[in-house]
């Protein structure tokens, strides 16, 4: 795992402060959107499971108080084992 800080410090709507960061993972390979656009094409419980994990990530950063940023499938890497 790598954690980077954003260059780019920046301010919310209340006036605070704070500086982005990026958890990244050297084994992830693709996009969402590239593996929805592969074939095999994924499944419905695949689909549903995918739906569930990026559920549940975005409620624990909330539950500490994090704030995610633009959030699309281009965004969301994925892996062959979930």
């Amino acid at each position: 795992q790598k954690w980077i800080l954003s260059p780019h410090p920046t301010r919310d709507r209340s006036g605070y402060s704070y500086q982005p960061i990026y958890l990244l993972r050297q084994h992830n390979l693709s996009t969402l959107s590239d593996r929805l656009a592969t074939r095999p094409f994924l499944t419905l419980i695949e689909k549903t499971w995918i739906t569930f994990q990026i559920l549940k990530a975005l409620e624990s950063i909330h539950t500490v108080g994090i704030c995610h940023g633009h959030v699309t499938a281009e965004n969301i890497c994925v892996t062959s084992w979930g």
